[in-house]
């Protein structure tokens, strides 16, 4: 059945079935007992609508008026034809008096309105007829009983119609609507019987006219529940205020937590959708819904008692790990307990994390003694969980998450809900996509912004915009503080200048945007400073710029030891200190992009090193906040830079592969073991890719071991490209490359591999000459703590597998001038 337009399916049809079924009921109602139209009926009816006008909402949904006690009466005194014309000429002429509202009722509204009183008024004439109440000689005390149980029909029907279209409209629970009506309206259908009996006794003693003596009493009716429902929209208003205000916390609270962990984003507000969603299904409403709807979002807030490292670990946790974590229900229930939610919320919370089968935490709960909020948000909370991704593996597909529900039904998960859940799952996850894809979407790193937090009755726009603006103060906190960790722990005493320079770089660039940096240091007289490092846009001419002490922005910065924001090289040349630095280099096209500076001083301690600089093509790049960043970085600089001299002066041997520019094995053993001791510790992992570069014995024959270098450097260069954050490429032997990457999983590893192979051999190198020579790889991997507890181990599983194939890791082909470090490494690292 099709419903009104705008109208949803099941409501729509509901609302069309109940408009035909009343007007078919008064119309057989009118055709089997045909009203007797004499001057008094015609009078009766025209009462009835005229207290029909007078209305008092219900509490939830619908409204109330006298116009029952007249179509009470006219159903005693002149028969169910009249009365059901009565009742639905009352529906319809309110609807379209003018004065009734500032707007018309839409037209199905009024045809569903006129068919809840055809239907209620017609059963219930049936039921008092049934009952043998007479027409036109009623007895109060003979026929109490048809004329109470006519009367409850009546109130009945009227109520449990509009409750369930509440209910199909998805505004409300019908149980709970009906509850809340209900008790303001069974005074006002016993009193309207009460004058409907009293108004017929009337007429029965010939009296007619002293019907008009009830006018005041339903005058006087009206009045009473007029007060009356001002006082209930009154309660119902600041009810509703309290439970905005509790909303209001609970959302902040929720960003916050949002916020923190940044690999859950929108993860709480798809939670919530899919709970309600579920709690919709099973027949929750009221306080538990909202309950619900409030533990989706606050169900983690005890995680802020969890250390970040585990949040954030990027592996599977350790016993004594997930023990922590296991306290975070607890911790955030006993944190909502505090505040006074009109709803039981911390039990939902506190429960979350326990299973069917008694299995679960905190408490061990099983079965029905688990809170149905706390079941519900068990199964939304693993649904989004499971296709999501996580710093330790990526999103399964939506079918295997489905499989993983229907597996633990019954021992992990209320089978009910997961199967309230799974056939809503399709509407639900359509209707997520679409909330999530018109939200707000956060800020990306090192952006900043400021502004207070909107009123509550502010616009959607501008909620949403106060939304992001402290999202993203939150999460910026938090990226600084990782990015400053990461920064500190590349800091090592192992590592060459460039070697520390080059990892440093990459982390400032999460930290601080930046198109080109440049790192000066004192030349030996100390009066000027030399561009030692650059990376970036126009790094080789960068590498050319020498800068007196105290000209220029980074000579200024030395000489002070204060940090800037530059102004371009364009704008007139002072003497202040503003100067660009690179203005004797405006010539060069990519140097004139350059248009912002931010420069920062070098010093470990008392003694100067040099200054960093930043160079960007926004005219207006830098802030204060920027600022603040390159102060703190460049302690760290200045650290690495002082560890790479010492360095330098007690082992002089490169780390460095000469052929390539990429680090060597040396720098692999040193690399490998810190990260090996740092996954120990945390008990995460670390994973190796091997690339063998395959049929280097047949170039060096046919085109010459010129040929072949030549290769092999343009395959490091291609690996050295798609190399992620956070990973190293090594050229470890002649023609064997090693990536250190966190991803550990064989199946991780296994596609990380086979994704770097495919992009390196697409294209074939020029070898010499013009003459295009394709490039063969072999790949594998292995893993710590899967392939073995050592670097050692961990290469004698890489070179295992290599053999497996023919190919052996010792069996590197030698490269002119270029020395297989194979030997020497393990002499030096055994």
């Amino acid at each position: 059945m099709t419903g009104p337009r705008g109208v949803p399916g099941a409501s729509g049809s509901f609302i069309v079935a109940v408009s035909v079924a009343g007007a078919a009921a008064a119309v057989a109602a009118m055709l089997v007992r045909p009203p007797a139209l004499d001057a008094h009926a015609l009078l009766f009816v025209g009462l009835a609508v005229a207290a029909g006008w007078v209305r008092v909402p219900l509490p939830v949904g619908g409204s109330l008026s006298p116009a029952f006690a007249f179509v009470s009466a006219t159903l005693m005194t002149f028969g169910l034809g009249a009365s059901a014309a009565a009742s639905v000429l009352s529906a319809v002429a309110t609807s379209l008096l003018p004065g009734r509202s500032q707007q018309r009722p839409p037209a199905h509204r009024i045809a569903f309105n006129a068919g809840v009183v055809g239907i209620s008024s017609t059963v219930s004439g049936v039921i008092y007829l049934a009952l043998g109440g007479p027409v036109g000689a009623v007895d109060p005390l003979r026929d109490i009983v048809p004329i109470l149980a006519s009367s409850a029909a009546f109130s009945s029907l009227n109520l449990g119609l509009i409750s369930l279209a509440i209910h199909l409209s998805g505004e409300e629970h019908a149980g709970s609507s009906l509850r809340a009506n209900y008790i303001w309206s069974v005074p006002s259908f016993l009193a309207g019987s009460s004058l409907a009996v009293l108004l017929t006794l009337f007429i029965q003693r010939g009296h007619f006219g002293s019907f008009l003596l009830a006018t005041p009493f339903v005058y006087l009716m009206h009045l009473a529940y007029r007060a009356r429902s001002r006082q209930a929209e009154e309660e119902k208003r600041h009810s509703q205020q309290s439970a905005e205000h509790y909303r209001a916390v609970t959302e902040a609270l929720a960003l916050a937590i949002e916020a923190k962990d940044e690999n859950t984003e929108d993860h709480l507000r798809r939670v919530q959708h899919f709970s309600l969603g579920i709690g919709r299904a099973i027949g929750l409403s009221g306080p538990q819904m909202e309950a619900l709807k409030a533990a989706s979002l606050l169900h983690d807030v005890g995680k802020i008692a969890v250390p970040e490292y585990i949040l954030t670990k990027p592996g599977r946790l350790t016993p004594e790990e997930f023990e922590k974590m296991k306290i975070h229900p607890r911790v955030g229930a006993d944190i909502l307990s505090v505040v006074p939610f009109p709803y039981p919320l911390a039990p939902i919370v506190r429960h979350h994390h326990e299973r069917w089968d008694g299995t679960g935490y905190p408490d061990g709960l099983a079965g029905e003694d688990i809170p149905v909020g706390a079941r519900v948000l068990s199964v939304a909370d693993c649904y989004d969980a499971l296709t999501s991704d996580r710093p330790y593996r990526k999103a399964l597909p939506a079918s295997e998450a489905i499989a993983f529900l229907e597996r633990e039904r019954g021992k992990m998960f209320d089978p009910s809900v997961v199967e309230a859940f799974l056939p809503a799952l399709p509407s639900l996850e359509a209707a997520s996509r679409a909330v999530t894809a018109a939200s707000a979407a956060p800020p990306g790193p090192g952006s900043r912004a400021d502004g207070v937090l909107a009123e509550r009755h502010a616009s959607p726009i501008a909620a949403a915009s106060s939304r992001s603006r402290i999202y993203d103060e939150i999460t910026s906190s938090q990226r600084e503080q990782r990015a400053l960790y990461d920064i500190a722990r590349t800091v090592g005493h192992h590592l060459g200048l460039d070697e520390s320079l080059t990892l440093l770089s990459a982390k400032i660039a999460h930290l601080v945007p930046y198109r080109a940096l440049v790192v000066y240091l004192y030349n030996d007289d100390r009066r000027r400073l030399v561009a030692q490092f650059a990376t970036g846009q126009a790094a080789a001419r960068l590498k050319e710029v020498e800068i007196p002490v105290g000209e220029r922005l980074s000579g200024w910065a030395a000489l002070h030891r204060r940090a800037y924001i530059g102004r371009s090289h364009d704008r007139p040349l002072e003497r202040d200190g503003s100067r660009s630095d690179l203005e004797d280099l405006s010539f060069d096209p990519e140097v004139s992009e350059l248009r912002s500076s931010l420069v920062a001083p070098l010093a470990t301690g008392f003694e100067d090193v040099g200054v960093l600089a930043l160079y960007h093509g926004a005219s207006f790049a830098y802030g204060p906040d920027h600022l603040r960043l390159l102060q703190a970085v460049g302690g760290y600089v200045a650290q690495a830079i002082e560890n790479a001299r010492r360095l330098s002066e007690t082992r002089p041997e490169s780390l460095t592969d000469p052929l390539t520019g990429i680090p060597n094995s040396r720098f692999f053993y040193i690399e490998a073991g810190c990260r090996i001791d740092r996954a120990a510790e945390v008990g995460s992992g670390l994973g190796i890719v091997a690339f063998r570069v395959t049929a280097l014995e047949e170039v060096q024959r046919t085109l010459g071991p010129t040929a072949a270098a030549r290769i092999l450097g343009q395959a490091a260069r291609r690996l050295a490209a798609l190399t992620r954050v956070g990973e190293t490429l090594v050229r470890f032997g002649g023609d064997l490359f090693l990536v250190l990457t966190h991803e550990h999983q064989p199946r991780q590893l296994a596609e990380r591999a086979q994704e770097m192979l495919e992009q390196v051999q697409a294209d074939p190198i020029d070898a010499r000459f013009g003459i295009a020579q394709a490039v063969h790889l072999l790949a594998t991997h292995a893993s710590f703590p899967t392939d073995g507890a050592t670097t050692e181990q961990i290469l004698d599983a890489i070179e295992s597998r290599l053999q497996a194939d023919g190919l052996s890791v010792g069996g590197s082909h030698p490269i002119p001038g270029v020395e297989n470090p194979l030997a020497t490494s393990k002499r030096n690292f055994a």
